[in-house]
């Protein structure tokens, strides 16, 4: 997320929408590896400890940025 408009400055348009699907699908890869992470019993949880805040944290950067996106840009 840190590094999004630095890419969509140097790369066009299209390479641009690839790249927010790629976080999309690592969002949602990451909240379903967290759960199987910590449904098992035999698996070490710190990583999943440290990986979980910052994926919420991404949950909500994204969020925000769609709803003012959708209210107060228009």
């Amino acid at each position: 997320m840190i590094l999004l408009d630095p890419i969509a400055v140097a790369i066009t348009e299209q390479v641009g929408s690839v790249v927010v699907i790629f976080i999309f699908v690592g969002t949602v890869a990451s909240v379903i590896l967290a759960i199987l992470a910590f449904s098992n019993q035999t698996e070490k949880k710190n990583i999943a400890m440290i990986a979980l805040p910052i994926t919420l944290i991404n949950i909500a950067v994204i969020g925000f940025f769609l709803w003012f996106g959708a209210n107060v840009a228009s």
